[in-house]
């Protein structure tokens, strides 16, 4: 259910996030994307901050696949991938995993904090993100991979620590 006022909407549950998982993300993920597609001018914030059993983000790609929204055999899509009406998320502090293209083709998310137990982020995972202006890095990722923010075209700030021991073309 929704209920908008002045251009905001309160979006009242439907998922048990105490147990969350991939199903669960791919629930999500499908649950934006009908929003998006019947309301597209409704952008989200979606916090997953007391979510304390998420620890990963799976890969959006399907394994030989192609990127860029590709459905599994059974129409899902995995993480966030193309969920046009994401704006912001808040990520669980004991995330640890944010999986190739996690985030690929969210047109109009803005902001996104890494929190510091994430150690991997893979290829594409913020790929055509056109309107993602600030980001803050882990300071347990190692390495940013090929095309991490590519097309990430309105990126005003990122910090990026330290510790990051290569830089795969991914700007």
């Amino acid at each position: 259910k929704a209920m908008v006022n002045s251009g905001t909407a309160k979006v009242t549950g439907t998922f048990d996030l105490s147990n969350t998982d991939s199903n669960t993300i791919r629930k999500i993920n499908a649950a934006l994307r009908k929003l998006y597609e019947n309301k597209p001018e409704i952008k989200v914030t979606l916090d997953l901050s007391e979510v304390s059993n998420l620890t990963e983000l799976e890969d959006a790609f399907l394994p030989g696949g192609l990127p860029g929204g590709v459905a599994d055999p059974n129409g899902e899509m995995y993480s966030f991938n193309s969920c046009d009406n994401l704006k912001e998320i808040i990520l669980p502090q004991n995330l640890e995993k944010i999986g190739e293209g996690a985030f690929h083709n969210c047109r109009n998310l803005e902001r996104i904090i890494i929190p510091n137990n994430v150690n991997y982020l893979g290829a594409c995972a913020f790929f055509n993100c056109s309107n993602l202006k600030d980001v803050q890095l882990s300071t347990s990722i190692k390495e940013l991979k090929d095309r991490t923010f590519c097309n990430c075209t309105a990126l005003e700030q990122i910090e990026i620590p330290g510790n990051i021991e290569t830089l795969d073309r991914a700007f």
